[in-house]
């Protein structure tokens, strides 16, 4: 596994893509997401996955006062989802 950091003009060319710096105010969370990419053919089979260019991460969530949660039971199961 490797980290690998790189400028956005090094990865658009290595990538032969274009980034996007997407930014939500509301949580303070900036990130940066590319459309299609392409692997170089000179290194495409040694390269398993290439993460963190695309999808978005989710927003924050409140907790749940484990206090105020149903426990959740094969009984509770069984009548949620009609199981016998």
């Amino acid at each position: 596994l490797f980290d690998v950091k790189a400028s956005i003009q090094a990865t658009e060319f290595l990538l032969k893509t274009t980034l996007h710096v997407l930014e939500n105010d509301s949580f303070n969370k900036r990130i940066i997401r590319a459309c299609e990419f392409f692997v170089p053919n000179r290194i495409h089979n040694v390269v398993g996955a290439i993460y963190g260019l695309h999808g978005l991460p989710l927003s924050p969530r409140e907790l749940i006062d484990s206090a105020e949660s149903t426990a959740v039971t094969p009984a509770v199961l069984g009548s949620t989802y009609s199981i016998e």
